[in-house]
């Protein structure tokens, strides 16, 4: 309830494209998509054409932009908003004086929008606020800055307390995550343990987020072309990793975030990307001054040798990058997830049709949390006008979660009986885990039946055991 950007997008999508399952993916990837043209447009304003285009590409085969554009998940949404934000602040820098008050309050709006997707955006505002200093190094921006953000804050805690049983959004998280936490034994971490948590990052990934920030580093303090823009952009995606490194394990019991998950790192992917692309575009630049003909050479063969040549150097490293890319797609094909996600749904819709169990063998119930929110049909869900939430229908049973559509149709030994003869379909997570990360893949296994559908023997031992 307290990630609105996140909420807006979905409830703007289900009212375009409807309910269905189908258009579960609609908004995490219109969200991804959308970093797309704004890394290029940042790293093309620091590092020229080819910065923007190998900046969206290095990130395109990463693992966790995968999920973040199949899933939603606040850190995908709250790495468009901060791009977006870092985007809206070049604007501000090239602004006339006349207007810059204007782009600066837009920032302001667009860093608010962030915070909306996600509470740990906040660890992105000691970058912007720097950022914003050092545009004209006045504190009056960094006021008007700081002002619109707390503008923000206290409408959304006014909407809190008069819409919602929670006084405001800290209210919400207290009840969430701090009360859970409160009987928690407190953690004893070295200074060399907080960095432990970059080996639970995908490879490639981790890779990325090393040479990214190397490439940070010297946009801050060695690059002397568009340095105001390499410093600020440098500070503001820097200033999360930090944050989400030495403050994701807090003072107990207001540790909120106590537990790391490395896709806490997704919204400073865009940043990775521009960095990572300014850099060896550079690079590249250089090497290419070095080893291509010189202007007498190129003078031989005409006008259009010297565009010629760059356009053949250009491709050459962007179809690197292409075929690197190339060896996921083959093994995972782009339409998988939608003929899988058909399967599912046609099997629980009509298993909950003929009244027979869906169950997880966990009293979480997270997998069948996803397939009641996304793969049942709403309109079969409602009762009485009103979209029920899971808890508030399913059944406990033993150590399983169980959803049935009609549990007064059961007796005391029915449940038990369909069990016995293999006629529920059982929810567990599927694909493991991939590589080098604690994070499981996006995926459901249906552990029986291995068929379509239930067999039509099922309905008569329903039936009968009803009786």
């Amino acid at each position: 309830m307290a990630r609105m950007g996140v909420n807006a997008v979905s409830w703007l999508v289900q009212r375009i494209f409807g309910h269905s399952w189908r258009s579960y993916a609609i908004g995490p990837f219109f969200m991804a998509a959308l970093q797309v043209p704004l890394i290029y447009a940042i790293a093309k304003r620091l590092g020229g054409r080819l910065a923007g285009v190998l900046g969206v590409l290095l990130i395109t085969d990463l693992a966790m932009v995968h999920r973040s554009a199949s899933q939603v998940l606040p850190d995908g949404y709250a790495g468009t908003y901060a791009i977006l934000a870092a985007y809206l602040y070049l604007r501000f820098v090239e602004a006339p004086e006349a207007r810059k008050q204007q782009r600066l309050i837009e920032l302001s709006f667009a860093v608010f929008l962030g915070y909306l997707g996600k509470e740990t955006f906040c660890f992105f505002f000691p970058g912007f606020v720097l950022a914003v200093w050092l545009v004209r190094r006045r504190p009056r921006d960094v006021l008007i800055f700081l002002g619109v953000l707390s503008l923000g804050f206290l409408l959304e805690t006014a909407c809190y307390s008069l819409f919602t049983d929670y006084s405001s959004r800290y209210a919400v998280i207290h009840g969430t995550h701090l009360v859970e936490n409160a009987d928690a034994e407190v953690s004893t971490l070295t200074f060399w343990d907080l960095f432990q948590r970059f080996e639970e990052m995908h490879s490639s990934s981790k890779y990325l987020m090393f040479f990214a920030l190397a490439s940070a580093l010297w946009l801050a303090t060695l690059r002397k072309e568009k340095q105001l823009e390499g410093r600020a952009i440098a500070l503001i995606g820097v200033s999360h990793i930090v944050c989400i490194t030495f403050m994701i394990r807090s003072l107990h019991p207001l540790d909120v975030w106590q537990g790391f998950d490395p896709r806490y790192m997704e919204p400073a992917t865009p940043f990775l990307g521009v960095y990572a692309g300014v850099l060896l575009a550079q690079a590249a630049t250089e090497l290419y001054a070095l080893l291509s003909p010189k202007p007498e050479v190129l003078a031989r063969f005409g006008p259009g040798a010297g565009p010629a040549c760059a356009a053949v150097w250009s491709l050459s490293l962007i179809g690197v990058a292409a075929l690197a890319t190339d060896s996921y797609q083959h093994h995972h094909p782009v339409l998988d997830g939608y003929v899988r996600g058909k399967e599912i749904a046609d099997l629980v819709n009509r298993t909950y049709d003929r009244n027979l169990p869906i169950l997880e063998r966990s009293r979480r119930a997270k997998v069948l949390t996803a397939v009641y929110d996304v793969y049942l049909d709403d309109r079969r869900l409602a009762k009485a006008g009103k979209l029920p939430n899971l808890d508030e229908v399913a059944i406990v049973h033993g150590g399983s979660t169980v959803l049935l559509k009609d549990p007064s149709a059961y007796g005391r030994q029915t449940l038990a009986q369909l069990m016995d003869a293999g006629c529920y379909v059982d929810l567990k997570p599927g694909g493991g885990r991939a590589p080098g990360t604690r994070d499981h893949r996006a995926s459901i296994r249906i552990a029986n039946p291995g068929t379509a559908q239930l067999p039509d023997s099922c309905d008569a031992v329903l039936t009968g055991a009803g009786r």
